[in-house]
């Protein structure tokens, strides 16, 4: 099943059931994990016990919040982001197609949520940036697809020759 739903209006951007799955499974036990270790904290000695609570409560925030997260992902069935009209849009968040400057995907530092959540990351001609995230729940194959066929063709020039780059990059690091 592919991640790109098309409309008559334009196409959506849907979470995957099976990586979706895989998200809810690890933070759910990751959770259950940090639960347990924060809960058994107090039967350590003093230093080991505050390491452990501390690692414990930390997990447990952490991992809860992604679970949270996912969970409401999820139950609201509305597609992560879209692309109508010549705009990319997520709920009050549009950008022109014919303003992205550059495009990215992946992992960054612009935001703490970026290094947990892969975010399809906008840099508009006006210096501007827009996160689009997938939660982790969108394979980079099927971004690849959506940001050849629909975005590139009104970006600017440099945003295809980086976009062309960062995949010739990214594909050599996975060979």
């Amino acid at each position: 099943m592919s991640n790109l739903r098309e409309t008559e209006y334009g196409v959506e951007v849907v979470p995957s059931k099976y990586e979706a799955g895989c998200l809810i499974a690890g933070a759910g036990f990751m959770l259950a994990v940090s639960a347990v270790l924060l809960y058994l904290a107090r039967d350590f000695h003093i230093v080991k016990g505050i390491l452990a609570a501390v690692v414990g409560l930390t997990g447990t925030v952490f991992f809860g919040g992604a679970l949270v997260q996912a969970l409401y992902i999820l139950s609201s069935r509305r597609p992560l982001f879209e692309i109508r009209e010549g705009i990319l849009r997520r709920r009050r968040t549009e950008v022109a197609l014919a303003d992205i400057d550059e495009i990215t995907f992946g992992w960054h530092a612009y935001r703490p949520a970026g290094m947990v959540f892969a975010d399809l990351v906008v840099r508009t001609v006006q210096h501007k940036r827009y996160f689009f995230p997938t939660y982790n729940m969108v394979p980079e194959t099927e971004i690849d697809k959506l940001v050849r066929a629909r975005i590139l063709p009104y970006a600017t020039n440099a945003c295809r020759e980086k976009w062309e780059e960062q995949q010739g990059a990214a594909t050599e690091s996975r060979q």
